[in-house]
C-alpha cells in the first residue's frame, strides 16, 4: 500500500479471500456509502455517533483530515468500516474515530470477527506507512463491543485502555420518574414546583421530534447554550466556528433523520431550560441539556430532565435513559448503572 497521502479510492490494503479492505481519503465512503454504513451500523446496534449523518457533521467543516478504512466481500457488500480523523500535531499525528472525537461513545463497524480483523490489519498498515510518529486514540466504545477484541488482536501494540464508564438510567419495576430519584433531588424538585406556584409562574414543557419544529427552535437553543457558557465564565464551544458548524449539522441531520427529540421549558414564555436528546432504538441518548442561569431558582433544568425521563419510562418501545458521556456523577439527575467504554491505543514511531 502507498502512504496514506497518496492512497486513492481504488488502493488496496489487504486481500483475504472473500473480503478486501481499503482506505479513502476524506469523505468519499460517506459520500458514496452513507446507506451502506447506515445499515452496517444498525446491524451491530451502533449508536447513531457511528451513523453516516452524525459522521458527515463531524467531519464536513474539516474534510481533509478525514480517512476512512471499510472492508466488502466479493459481492461488494460493506462488511467493516471505520470513519477516523487526522489531529497534527507539532511532533506527532492523533487520529481519532470521527464518532468520538468530541467524547461521545461511538463504535467501529464489522458485521463478524473476519471482517473486523481485516479492518484492523488495514487500519494498522495505514497508521506504519505515514513515515511520522502517530497516536490513534480510538473511543470511547463500549467494552462489550464484539468487534473490538478482533479488531485489536490484528493491531500489533494495541492497547485497551479503561475510560470512565458512561452512566445511565435502566427501566425497572417503578413506572414514575420520582422513584428513580434521590430523596435530596426529589426534594428539588418539590421546592422548585413551590417556587414557580408561590411567584405565580406558567411552566410549559413540550416535547418535538418534527425537523421543521427543531430548525425553528435552532436559534434559541444555540443562544441558551451560548449564554449558559458565559454565565459561568467559561469560552462556550460554540463561540467557535467550526464547532458552531459541527452542533448545528449534527442537529440538522439527526432531525432529518427523525433520531431527534428536543425538549424544552418555558418560564412565562422565556425559555428556562433545553435537553436534546436521540432515540437509537430502545435507548434515549441526552446529548446536550442546558439551563438558564438568571432562572435556577426553579431548577430548570432538573425540572426538564426529570419529564424526559418520565417520558422514556412512558414509551415501552425505551428501556435506557443514556447520559452518553462520562460526566461527574454528581451532575447527573440520577442513574442506576454505568455501560463500561474504553479507549483503543496505538502508538506507531513515538517514543
Amino acid at each position: 500500500m502507498k502512504r496514506l497521502s497518496n492512497v486513492t479510492a481504488g488502493a488496496t490494503a489487504t486481500r483475504l479471500p472473500s473480503l478486501t479492505a481499503t482506505v479513502r481519503l476524506g469523505t468519499e465512503l460517506l459520500d458514496a456509502a452513507g446507506p451502506e454504513l447506515d445499515a452496517l451500523a444498525d446491524a451491530c446496534g451502533a449508536p447513531s455517533m457511528a451513523r453516516a449523518g452524525w459522521l458527515h457533521a463531524t467531519v464536513g467543516p474539516v474534510p481533509t483530515r478525514a480517512w476512512s478504512v471499510e472492508v466488502r466481500d466479493d459481492r461488494g457488500a460493506l462488511r467493516a468500516a471505520a470513519v477516523l480523523v487526522d489531529e497534527q500535531q507539532a511532533d506527532r499525528d492523533v487520529v481519532r474515530l470521527a464518532g468520538s472525537s468530541t467524547g461521545h461513545t461511538s463504535a467501529l463497524l464489522a458485521d463478524d470477527a473476519a471482517a473486523a480483523s481485516l479492518l484492523g490489519h488495514a487500519f494498522w498498515d495505514a497508521l506504519r506507512e505515514r513515515g511520522r510518529p502517530t497516536w490513534a486514540i480510538l473511543g470511547p466504545v463500549r467494552v462489550a463491543d464484539p468487534v473490538l477484541a478482533a479488531f485489536t488482536a490484528a493491531v500489533p501494540g494495541a492497547d485497551l485502555v479503561s475510560a470512565s464508564p458512561v452512566p445511565v438510567v435502566r427501566r425497572g419495576a417503578a413506572a414514575s420518574a420520582a422513584e428513580y430519584l434521590t430523596p435530596s433531588m426529589q426534594r428539588t424538585l418539590r421546592k422548585a414546583a413551590n417556587r414557580a406556584r408561590t411567584d405565580g409562574c406558567a411552566v410549559d414543557i413540550r416535547f418535538t421530534r418534527d425537523p421543521h419544529e427543531i430548525a425553528a427552535l435552532l436559534p434559541d437553543l444555540e443562544r441558551l447554550h451560548r449564554e449558559r457558557d458565559h454565565e459561568h465564565g467559561r469560552r462556550s464551544e460554540l463561540d467557535d466556528d467550526v464547532d458552531l458548524r459541527v452542533w448545528r449539522a449534527r442537529l440538522t441531520a439527526l432531525a432529518a433523520q427523525g433520531r431527534l427529540e428536543v425538549a424544552t421549558s418555558h418560564i412565562d414564555s422565556v425559555l428556562a431550560a433545553q435537553v436534546v436528546g436521540l432515540v437509537d432504538s430502545a435507548t434515549y441518548r441526552v446529548l446536550e441539556g442546558v439551563l438558564a442561569t438568571k432562572l435556577s431558582r426553579y431548577s430548570p433544568g432538573r425540572v426538564l430532565e426529570t419529564a424526559v425521563l418520565q417520558r422514556v419510562l412512558d414509551d415501552p418501545t425505551l428501556d435506557t435513559l443514556d447520559w452518553v458521556t462520562s460526566v461527574a456523577s454528581e451532575a447527573l439527575l440520577t442513574y442506576n448503572d454505568a455501560t463500561p467504554v474504553c479507549l483503543c491505543v496505538v502508538s506507531v514511531g513515538a517514543s
